[in-house]
């Protein structure tokens, strides 16, 4: 990212990269993916925690891509399609509370 104008919503810049702010609500989910990462994390080839988050993150983001946009990164949505505050989308296979 070169300029202000695509700085990611949330994000704070730190050296080179930028963080953004995400949080996981779920002690079980927080627990089993740094449990994973601990255990695999630098037999896998994750540098660490935030390595093997970001990785597993673009998988997907991958995989959504040439899904739902023909290989394509999507497009910036406008300002106001921004999910914020508490709450998620529910999950296949995970029950809602």
């Amino acid at each position: 990212m070169s300029d202000d104008s695509e700085t990611p919503p949330d994000a704070k810049k730190t050296r080179d990269k930028w963080r953004i702010q995400a949080w996981i609500y779920d002690e079980t989910e927080d627990s089993r993916i740094r449990n994973c990462e601990a255990a695999v994390g630098r037999l896998e080839g994750y540098a660490d925690l935030s390595d093997f988050i970001v990785q597993s993150v673009m998988k997907e983001v991958t995989r959504l891509e040439k899904k739902r946009n023909g290989g394509r990164p999507f497009p910036p949505p406008p300002e106001s399609v921004h999910r914020r505050g508490r709450g998620r989308a529910p999950r296949p296979g995970k029950a809602v509370e």
